[in-house]
């Protein structure tokens, strides 16, 4: 903390409690893609695969949520994306959809549309879903359950991403694809992110001696003996759970 006024520090020196932000505080500018899951919740390595191919052929911003899933490189080899797909068109994203959608040749034998974005919003568009291998009806039933696996990761401080996808056979493909065709798509799974949290030592935050009191600084230093508050933003779950990586005790 940077003070202009020297009186300053005895007021500082007298706080017991401190409040803190969480963005840019307690968390980093870097997203780490935490799992990647089918729509039951269990790990899938095939979403993994569409998200990656999503990310890799946009030519819109990469935000920090592609620049994580990017850093899975080791599937360029294991999908031959160079060889194997090649972009045809792209339907950018924008806040009124909240979802951004690429459309890849795949082996010169289908355009494949793979979009990826908010959970609601993909789920929109979604007439299918891909269970155990298959792809099934996406019935109240199966949304319910959907909805469910998203609150959990919710609950763990996760925010969550859907991924969905659309096959055109040749006879079907074009060349110009619209947002009109970002529909029936087949809900994939989901990608669950989190940002970097970092670690807080609660006893470093240390005030001014006091005055006259003649001992050596490293000795004469005080800490505040009061809680560290951390005020909860828009999602008290991903709140709760940058303070838990942190290190920042509850209150």
């Amino acid at each position: 903390m940077i003070v202009k006024r020297l009186s300053s520090i005895e007021d500082l020196g007298a706080m017991n409690v401190l409040c803190i932000d969480k963005t840019g505080t307690l968390t980093i500018d870097r997203i780490i893609l935490e799992r990647h899951l089918d729509v039951l919740g269990s790990p899938d390595d095939e979403v993994l695969q569409y998200a990656y191919l999503n990310s890799y052929f946009q030519t819109g911003l990469k935000n920090l949520l592609d620049a994580a899933i990017l850093e899975h490189g080791e599937l360029h080899e294991t999908l031959r994306v160079s060889e194997s797909f090649r972009k045809v068109d792209e339907l950018p994203f924008d806040f009124g959809r909240r979802r951004m959608s690429v459309i890849v040749e795949k082996e010169r034998q289908q355009h494949e549309l793979i979009c990826k974005g908010a959970v609601e919003e993909i789920l929109s568009v979604c007439s299918y879903a891909k269970v155990r291998g298959k792809v099934v009806a996406l019935s109240p039933e199966l949304t319910s359950r959907v909805l469910q696996v998203c609150h959990e990761m919710n609950e763990e401080g996760l925010r969550v991403l859907a991924v969905g996808y659309k096959n055109f056979t040749v006879d079907q493909a074009n060349y110009q694809y619209r947002v009109k065709d970002e529909s029936d798509l087949v809900l994939a799974g989901f990608v669950c992110i989190s940002r970097s949290a970092k670690r807080i030592n609660q006893g470093s935050f240390g005030c001014a001696p006091e005055p006259g009191s003649g001992s050596e600084d490293s000795d004469r230093r005080q800490r505040v003996s009061g809680p560290t508050n951390l005020p909860m933003g828009r999602s008290q779950s991903r709140t709760r759970d940058a303070r838990e990586r942190s290190g920042v005790d509850e209150r």
